[in-house]
């Protein structure tokens, strides 16, 4: 979460120092203080955020880039624990006239769900933010995580399938998507969901652990609570119902089905299976079916198989996985090709048909 804050305020800050230099001396003068951010900002990717905050409090509330260093000031001092004084910075930053406004609330929110206030969260978000920032997908990813903690799995589906429908490569909302189908007990939606965010985000700390819960899920062996759980009728998964009962079954861990890859672990086959007999069934008003399906259906057509399961399987500290990846290196590398572009069609596909409905 800090590190979505950071990339995007950073490629603005960027914007702020060429513009900066061509607008007039004072600001040419204001700008001493963008190496200071810049090495404050690799202290924070690094996780040393005590020294980046020490560096970003040294800003003067004169310089130009001041509010963007309050900003990863705030995010550093979240990182630390330190939730009293993320918050006191935020209000800080939200006093300020700039276009970071969103990124403060941001900050905020999720220091509240840090402190256990969700509903704080919730609250702010839905009341006060998301009115004046409708088309921020960020603010609606925050809103689910919060809605998730609050095990309002109806409400975070919907709030990350908005993020999403706003920017398909928000990974964290993919995730968390798939975690609210984990605990409705939806398997195939939450396959899907899960695998579409190793696919963004194949190597992030909670890449292991997304290829954790799919092997969980595949093998019977997650727990849930039932009493959150909902039947096929209403997201309209009844197209996935004969797909559900096949990996129910562990059809493929018998030693008649044939494996494609050398990987050696029962929920690979279990996925190849999966991708082998999903299906695109049009008109069904399932979100998972329209939003994720082409893409599978598109990387079975395109016999990527092999390299998708290489792909996101690397975060797996195996040397027979490491050894297959360097292997088939140049197959990964057309693999991720093919997934950026078509990932990049359906996110103009599904633009195009949003503008088309209103």
């Amino acid at each position: 979460m800090k590190n979505i804050v950071r990339i995007s305020c950073f490629s603005v800050f960027i914007f702020a120092v060429l513009l900066s230099k061509s607008v007039d001396g004072q600001k040419v003068q204001n700008i001493k203080y963008i190496d200071s951010i810049s090495l404050g900002l690799s202290y924070a990717d690094t996780g040393a955020y005590a020294k980046a905050a020490a560096i970003f409090e040294r800003v003067p509330p004169g310089d130009t880039n001041y509010t963007l260093a309050l900003l990863e000031d705030a995010v550093a001092k979240e990182s630390l624990g330190q939730d009293s004084a993320a918050i006191a910075i935020c209000y800080k930053g939200l006093r300020q006239d700039t276009g970071y406004k969103p990124d403060f609330y941001n900050v905020l929110a999720n220091t509240f769900i840090d402190e256990g206030r969700d509903s704080n969260a919730v609250k702010l978000l839905q009341d006060t933010v998301l009115p004046k920032c409708a088309n921020n997908h960020k603010l609606y990813c925050m809103l689910g995580i919060a809605q998730y903690k609050m095990n309002k799995y109806s409400d975070a589906i919907n709030s990350f399938e908005k993020s999403i429908d706003l920017d398909i490569y928000d990974a964290l909302s993919h995730y968390y998507l798939g975690r609210c189908c984990m605990e409705q007990g939806r398997l195939i939606p939450a396959l899907l969901s899960l695998q579409f965010y190793l696919v963004i985000q194949p190597q992030s700390g909670r890449s292991y652990t997304a290829v954790g819960m799919i092997q969980e899920m595949t093998e019977n062996k997650y727990q849930y609570d039932k009493s959150y759980a909902v039947g096929f009728s209403q997201y309209h998964d009844s197209a996935f119902a004969e797909l559900d009962l096949l990996i129910r079954s562990k059809i493929a861990i018998n030693k008649q089905y044939k494996p494609t890859t050398k990987i050696n672990y029962m929920f690979v086959k279990q996925i190849q299976l999966f991708c082998e007999q999903l299906k695109y069934v049009p008109n069904t008003g399932n979100y998972w079916m329209e939003k994720y399906v082409p893409f599978f259906v598109g990387l079975q057509q395109k016999k990527y198989l092999e390299p998708y399961l290489y792909f996101i399987i690397s975060s797996v500290n195996d040397p027979k996985i490491q050894n297959g990846i360097i292997k088939n290196r140049n197959k990964l590398k057309k693999f991720a090709k093919w997934a950026d572009g078509a990932i990049i069609a359906e996110s103009s596909v599904s633009k195009t048909t949003e503008t088309t409905k209103k």
